[in-house]
């Protein structure tokens, strides 16, 4: 792995990086709140500024999408169903502009369908619980603008095998 001096903010580039676990969070969103917002609050007063997310629970709204990389932004997915559906997910904490950046891919599933992708910001509503598990990473994460794909991506630092 690098040395740390080689930062990079291409989505060309491979980057390797490494941290500890320094603390696990575990907790539940309450019904009919949004997921993605809930969990930033959680980021933002917890100081949390690195982390991976595991969710385990149901929604009784969805949002999802998937990006377009010609558009550069997501895209939102036509869900369709009654009642709740059956959730798992994982993401990941960051920080972009000093603010929590929560990014999140999700399954969800009910007797007839399944659905997955990259959970919206808003529109994902809580139908019975959500439970979550967050490793607060010892360093900080940060996500930088990637022109070429509009994409907030971690920088990190650039990886070369061929030099390992």
């Amino acid at each position: 792995m690098s040395n740390g001096n080689d930062k990079t903010n291409k989505i060309t580039d491979t980057t390797a990086d490494e941290t500890k676990i320094v603390k696990v969070i575990y907790g539940r969103i309450g019904k009919g709140e949004d997921v993605i917002p809930e969990l930033k609050k959680i980021a933002k007063e917890l100081r949390i500024r690195g982390g991976s997310i595991v969710l385990l629970g149901a929604l009784s709204e969805a949002k999802l999408g998937y990006y377009d990389m010609e558009k550069k932004k997501y895209e939102e997915l036509p869900l369709k169903f009654d009642g709740l559906l059956e959730m798992t997910g994982n993401g990941f904490i960051a920080e972009y502009d000093g603010e929590p950046v929560i990014h999140i891919h999700v399954s969800l599933g009910d007797e007839c369908s399944s659905y997955t992708g990259h959970m919206m910001e808003e529109g994902n509503k809580v139908g019975a619980v959500v439970e979550y598990t967050i490793f607060v990473f010892e360093d900080e994460v940060i996500k930088v603008d990637d022109s070429e794909s509009g994409l907030k991506i971690i920088e990190g630092s650039k990886f070369d095998a061929d030099e390992k």
